[in-house]
């Protein structure tokens, strides 16, 4: 059977129907602008037509009048070999049609680039009409074999449709031995294959789930008292050249979510681990980032699709590819299927000779999941980005350190409470920052599990309560009893007072994130200074202050506290404050806000009563005045 490959390769602003009539030189000036005019509305007409159009075409047929396989697309190819640190790209340009196969259940299209590298795509069709695609890449190496990498297969249609999609797709390809492997980023495509033989193709559309990526999660509480402290890692993207392009750091966690046989939806939790692989793409353009991994047989992948516009870097998308493999997704629908979400973020990261910082959980939506960071640091370039990231700093919204919600913290002797503190907790701690200034981090106590505790309840003296939280740090209350006889053996306690509070902490990056030195500093101590009015309460009884307090530390330090509880010298198996309470001297918000309406009306009654008096004052003076000019 006589096979013949038929190849078109063309730009963007090609038409094949376009034909231009010849103009002589014999023509009249009139004549010439008619057709020149009729050429410019060709052109616009064909820019027109082929907007959104792949720039590569490429068709194969074997008998009949049409192909049986018809690929336009835009296409980027690169490679990350063996013992190379940088990202290969590979060119499309000059490809043509070499062989291809059409048959029934099967069809092929192989596609040799100017460098004698060769791309497939290759088609299957299941019995119900459902069409697969993968790919494979030759890729010629001199003096040696020739390296083989392959996709996973992943639905595509039906024989009924063709298949488009606009959006850029990021293809994985790897070698055998897993230490080779490449990304094919498409985009603009339009798949039809197993057409019929007198060259028609389906008029019936799919158009790709990524281009209309609407997500249908909503994000997740975040916490603002949440630990800071966990692992985070860095990952770097060089171009051919060995220049870094981009350069993404912090800790990153895929909460997807799948349908289950039975209709049902469910979420599982996905890490992005610390020896995820690095691709991608750079240009002047636009930068391609691909942390891909796998877990247990199951291949997965993170794409980070960026813009660059002028000055501005502009996070466009977030795709992630998941094989929903039994192990990780028990019960799955589509079992042991390789599917693509994406997310559209359109969020701009950073201006030049900056990057951008969400030392906080951020989450970005995808159509069916969730990238939640934390430690987030991003900086990309479309040439080169210098050693580290830079000084300036472009930041989020959820670094700003709201307080938490209000945490009961408690003690125990045996199976009774002897200490019980609530509140909520928020230091500012002065750090010297990249740009060489003083400035102040605010840091919550983080909420329970995070927070661990322990107190000494021997003393009828002295009690105290520790905390401890982010690995190293601590904040312990001490309580000082009163008693009859001075503390002696046998003596009654009169009351108690919170007496001192002190700090152990470090200068951690992760939680001082602008802070100009990149490793953990030196273990500093600081403890409160005397407090103007004694926290105090009675021997049976609670402290509490429903207002904001701040203490303040040595070294600058302060701790903001509001609605302050403690109970000390206690011995009760309830776990609540019980008996008698002491109120803070300060007036509650409400008390402070009836005080100032009180002043403020006393202040208007006085300035009317000094009015009144004057005026009657000057009234008789006037009638004296008066009196004495008629005498």
């Amino acid at each position: 059977m006589l096979q013949t490959p038929v190849h078109t390769a063309v730009s963007p602003f090609h038409s094949t129907d376009a034909v231009i009539p010849y103009i002589t030189q014999s023509q009249q000036q009139v004549g010439t602008m008619a057709y020149l005019c009729r050429i410019i509305l060709l052109l616009l007409t064909i820019i027109v037509t082929r907007a959104g159009v792949g720039a590569f075409d490429f068709q194969y047929k074997s008998i009949g009048p049409g192909p049986c396989v018809h690929v336009t697309l835009d296409a980027i190819l690169t490679l990350k070999l063996k013992n190379e640190s940088n990202t290969q790209t590979l060119s499309l340009t000059g490809a043509k049609v070499t062989s291809g196969t059409c048959k029934a259940d099967k069809t092929e299209l192989t596609v040799s680039t100017a460098q004698s590298h060769r791309v497939h795509f290759l088609f299957t069709k299941s019995a119900d009409g459902a069409v697969s695609i993968s790919y494979k890449v030759d890729y010629k190496r001199e003096g040696t074999t020739d390296l083989v990498m392959d996709s996973e297969s992943a639905p595509l249609t039906d024989t009924s449709q063709t298949y488009t999609c606009a959006s850029v797709d990021a293809v994985l390809l790897h070698d055998d031995s897993g230490h080779n492997f490449g990304t094919f980023f498409v985009s603009n495509v339009t798949y039809q294959v197993f057409g019929s033989l007198n060259g028609t193709f389906p008029e019936k559309v799919k158009t790709c789930s990524i281009d209309s990526a609407n997500s249908t999660l909503h994000p997740g509480n975040r916490s603002e008292g949440e630990d800071l402290t966990d692992g985070s890692t860095e990952f770097v993207l060089k171009n051919g050249s060995g220049a870094v392009c981009v350069r993404i750091h912090g800790e990153l966690e895929l909460q997807y979510q799948y349908q289950l046989s039975d209709g049902n939806l469910t979420t599982v939790k996905l890490a992005v681990p610390k020896t995820a692989l690095v691709s991608g793409f750079c240009d002047e353009e636009r930068s391609y980032l691909v942390l891909r991994y796998k877990e247990g047989e199951a291949n997965r992948a993170v794409v980070f699709y960026l813009r660059h516009k002028g000055s501005q870097t502009l996070l466009e998308n977030i795709e992630t590819i998941i094989k929903l493999d039994s192990a990780k997704f028990p019960g799955s629908k589509l079992a042991n299927v390789l599917v693509r979400s994406y997310g559209r973020i359109d969020d701009q990261l950073e201006t030049e000779g900056s990057f951008y910082g969400c030392q906080h959980e951020r989450q970005f939506l995808g159509a069916d999941f969730a990238l939640v960071t934390r430690h987030l640091r991003f900086q990309s370039s479309g040439a080169s980005l210098a050693e580290g990231f830079s000084t300036t700093r472009t930041g989020c919204p959820e670094d700003v350190v709201k307080m938490t919600e209000t945490e009961t913290f408690s003690s125990k002797q045996g199976n009774q409470t002897c200490l019980l503190l609530s509140a909520a907790l928020r230091f500012s701690i002065p750090y010297t920052s990249r740009q060489n200034k003083t400035e102040n981090q605010l840091v919550n106590v983080p909420v329970s599990p995070d927070v661990k505790v322990s107190g000494h309840c021997n003393s009828t003296v002295l009690q105290d309560l520790t905390l401890y939280f982010y690995n190293s740090w601590k904040l312990r209350f001490v309580f000082v009893s009163t008693s009859s006889t001075g503390g002696s053996p046998g003596s009654s306690i009169l009351g108690y007072t919170l007496d001192n509070v002190t700090l152990t902490y470090e200068e951690n990056p992760l939680i001082f994130y602008n802070s100009y030195t990149t490793t953990t500093g030196p273990v500093r101590t600081v403890s409160s200074k005397s407090f103007e009015t004694p926290l105090k309460a009675t021997a049976n009884g609670h402290y509490h202050c429903d207002s904001t307090m701040e203490i303040t530390f040595t070294d600058g330090v302060k701790l903001e506290v509001k609605d302050l509880r403690f109970q000390a010298f206690r011995r009760s198996e309830s776990g609540d404050f019980s008996g008698d309470v002491s109120t803070c001297d300060a007036l509650s918000q409400k008390q402070r806000h009836y005080t100032v309406y009180v002043i403020v009306a006393l202040g208007v009654v006085a300035i009317i009563a000094i009015i009144v008096v004057v005026g009657v004052m000057a009234m008789k003076k006037r009638k004296r005045n008066s009196y004495q000019h008629m005498e």
